[in-house]
């Protein structure tokens, strides 16, 4: 595959995040539903990145940790994102897409209804027409609002 159209779902959306990062050349646009950007924190985890919002400059608590964590790196993947949220997500999933849209460059953000696989299939060909290229986060794309 030269390039393409990543689609993630939960904790698999972390491994295509890793993949922007890496490979950017190889991701066109990512499409993540109920995403988040590191898979399954404990709650050591969750003390250290409230610890770091209020510390001056971030201090980089979380670079000893195993797990892989996109946060400090998002601001640097550019292809367009759709981040797609549940209805029935968790507080903690709504948390991690308002960070996915407030910290990608270009991100649009939704809230879809899973049951209905026809209206998704529609929204995520019409989210392919944005370009790759130049993407505009703040032009709206009929159904996908910017973020």
């Amino acid at each position: 595959i030269r390039q393409g159209l990543f689609i993630g779902c939960g904790d698999a959306a972390t491994l295509l995040l890793h993949l922007a990062l890496h490979d950017p050349r190889r991701v066109r646009q990512l499409v993540l539903l109920d995403a988040t950007t590191s898979p399954h924190p404990t709650t050591l985890e969750r003390l250290m990145s409230r610890i770091e919002r209020y510390l001056p400059m971030g201090l980089p608590f979380k670079s000893k940790q195993k797990g892989f964590d996109a946060r400090s790196f998002l601001q640097r993947i550019r292809c367009p994102v759709l981040v797609l949220s549940s209805a029935t997500a968790s507080s903690y999933l709504r948390e991690e897409a308002r960070i996915l849209v407030d910290t990608l460059p270009t991100a649009w953000h939704l809230t879809v209804d899973q049951s209905q696989q026809e209206e998704l299939q529609s929204l995520i060909d019409e989210f392919q027409q944005v370009p790759a290229r130049c993407p505009q986060k703040n032009k709206q794309v009929s159904r996908v609002s910017a973020g």
